[in-house]
């Protein structure tokens, strides 16, 4: 049986780090050639290198069961919630192939690389000595980080935010988690979570328009939490465990907090029916000021009336305004709107179709860090927008 050797886990992850830069900077733009012949067999390679060159680890199996099923039912939960989001949001249809050919090779261009990286991962970061373990896995977490993010562009400041939020912080949260899975002596937890989750994107016939933000909480929220249960059902098991420190890894009061955060970022977005708009301009001053809240509730055109507070779409902004009168055209209905403090009503009558919502209430000044962060934000966003610009 092989021994243990931090050489060969330096030199197998010092080849990761060399394909990661030959793919990400000249073997992506072969595109076909890339990602359904080079890099599954690179992969296949590599697995195979890591069985016979690494040293045979045994299984966690105090640990296994109960890993598994966390593992699972966050999958499971994972799933759940964005179908539940179906509910509230536009749905599309899924953009992959549904055909015997096409789920097979997807299944080797997306799930079999996932696969490979986990049982890698699990068999690099056993192959060294407990003294090493700890520096290994920080290292393999890094590089595996870096796999999945690939190269940035940061030519454009916007982008660069964005992905920071809705991929870099998911990757890294995915990964802590499937190293600390793998530090434990298992890997088979960690490809059940991301086989699952991925899968859903990849199967699911149809899938939900969701921002990007929803995505990026709830792809970092997850892996975090079975993360934290992972590390209690650990003291839990183990034989000199400290009760007390046992009670504080307890993460039994995070799932509520994990609740009321997706449920106010769905609030936030406008998935409900109610939604939360903060003001920006001071064209409605003394109803409506720069940094109030307005609380908007979606409607359409004819449950408008003459007085009524409204959001509608202007350009690629939106706006709320005061509506004073409203008129039909050829069957169309029509509105003139107008700023509280403003002179003059808006220059060009509102349709129905541009209506969004109307204003329930305000809260005055909790929205100043919201208009703040619009302020850094380069690019206007549409209408899903939590920022009233108005005009």
């Amino acid at each position: 049986m092989l021994q243990k050797s931090s050489k060969i886990t330096i030199l197998m992850l010092a080849i990761l780090i060399v394909y990661s830069i030959i793919a990400n900077y000249s073997l992506v733009g072969y595109g076909f050639l890339y990602y359904f012949i080079v890099n599954p067999l690179f992969w296949i390679i590599f697995i195979i290198s890591a069985n016979f060159l690494c040293a045979r680890c045994n299984r966690n199996t105090k640990l296994s069961t109960g890993v598994m099923e966390y593992t699972l039912v966050a999958s499971l939960v994972y799933i759940g919630i964005y179908i539940f989001s179906e509910f509230f949001v536009d749905i599309g249809d899924n953009p992959y192939s549904f055909t015997i050919k096409g789920i097979l090779i997807n299944c080797i261009v997306y799930i079999l690389p996932i696969i490979a990286k986990e049982y890698v991962r699990f068999k690099l970061i056993n192959n060294v000595f407990e003294k090493d373990k700890n520096f290994t896995a920080v290292l393999v977490t890094i590089i595996f980080i870096a796999l999945d993010i690939g190269i940035i562009d940061t030519s454009d400041a916007y982008n660069v935010t964005k992905l920071i939020f809705s991929n870099m912080l998911p990757i890294i949260s995915q990964n802590i988690l499937c190293t600390y899975i793998a530090y434990n002596k298992l890997w088979k937890p960690a490809v059940c979570y991301r086989v699952i989750t991925f899968s859903y994107w990849l199967f699911a016939p149809i899938l939900p328009k969701v921002t990007w933000i929803m995505t990026s909480v709830i792809d970092t929220l997850i892996p975090m939490v079975v993360f934290v249960y992972i590390r209690y059902l650990k003291k839990k098991k183990e034989i000199h465990k400290n009760q007390r420190e046992v009670e504080i890894t307890n993460p039994k009061s995070i799932i509520p907090s994990v609740v009321v955060i997706v449920i106010i970022l769905w609030f936030g977005m406008g998935i409900f029916p109610i939604k939360p708009v903060a003001i920006a301009t001071g064209s409605m001053e003394t109803t409506l000021g720069v940094g109030d809240v307005a609380i908007l509730k979606k409607c359409n055109g004819n449950d408008i009336e003459i007085g009524d507070i409204v959001q509608y779409q202007k350009d690629n902004f939106t706006v709320i305004h005061r509506v004073i009168s409203k008129y039909y055209d050829d069957g169309e209905l029509f509105f003139i709107t107008k700023g509280d403090n403003n002179k003059a009503p808006d220059v060009d009558p509102v349709s129905e179709n541009q209506i969004i919502s109307k204003e329930l209430f305000g809260i005055k000044y909790i929205g100043y860090p919201a208009v703040f962060l619009n302020k850094i934000n380069w690019k206007a966003n549409p209408d899903t927008s939590s920022i009233e610009k108005g005009i």
